[in-house]
């Protein structure tokens, strides 16, 4: 598999660095609003240069604006109809997504590798609730040793499953809370087809639901 730079990519088509670290982080955060000396402070970059692209993400409606006696505050438009293919791209170079597709060569004999809602949107999980699932049959070491790593330089705990590709066929068939519970939400497939990834049958998929919730 040829590695492809998806974070120079990303800052390729949005123009900037700063562009992406400020949507990035609206993104992550999608559910809380910044002042503009918030957002300097946080992505390191002198608040006129910010505001130079709130204005242009203002202009194409992926940011919200609410003006107060004292400040602007920002958040991101979730009702924007590029809200989940944006989030996609996002999740695909940075955080936990980007490391995995900058590490794909670890998941060999992997069908799926899939970000769940769980992960992409913070959602508090319950015991069996899970950051990535995994189909196929990867090296379980490896792939151990890689999340490990992945977790000190997150900071954070990663919850994932590695079912085979049989048995996920077979869960989608039969409805299995377990799976249902992460295909019927929004995800980023990572790694795998999307042709196929909803599939309990040779009839046509529908497509991403990340892109359309």
């Amino acid at each position: 598999m040829n590695r492809i730079s998806t974070t120079l990519t990303l800052e390729y088509l949005f123009r900037s660095k700063t562009r992406a670290d400020l949507i990035w982080h609206l993104l992550k955060h999608y559910n809380k609003a910044f002042g503009l000396r918030e957002l300097g402070r946080i992505i390191g970059k002198h608040p006129n240069a910010v505001l130079r692209e709130l204005h242009f993400f203002k202009n194409a409606s992926l940011v919200l604006v609410n003006e107060t006696p004292t400040k602007h505050l920002y958040k991101i438009n979730m009702s924007h109809p590029f809200f989940y293919e944006i989030l996609s791209l996002f999740h695909k170079s940075y955080g936990l997504g980007g490391l995995i597709l900058h590490n794909a060569s670890i998941f060999t004999n992997t069908e799926y590798v899939i970000l769940t809602h769980f992960y992409i949107f913070s959602i508090p999980k319950d015991k069996y609730d899970i950051d990535i699932l995994i189909v196929g049959s990867p090296d379980f070491e490896k792939i151990t040793n890689t999340i490990n790593s992945f977790e000190a330089k997150l900071n954070t705990t990663i919850r994932y499953s590695i079912i085979s590709s049989p048995d996920f066929l077979k869960r989608k068939q039969s409805k299995d809370p377990f799976v249902l519970n992460i295909l019927e939400n929004p995800f980023v497939l990572l790694l795998g087809d999307f042709k196929t990834v909803l599939k309990t049958n040779t009839a046509a998929s529908p497509i991403d639901p990340a892109l359309n919730n």
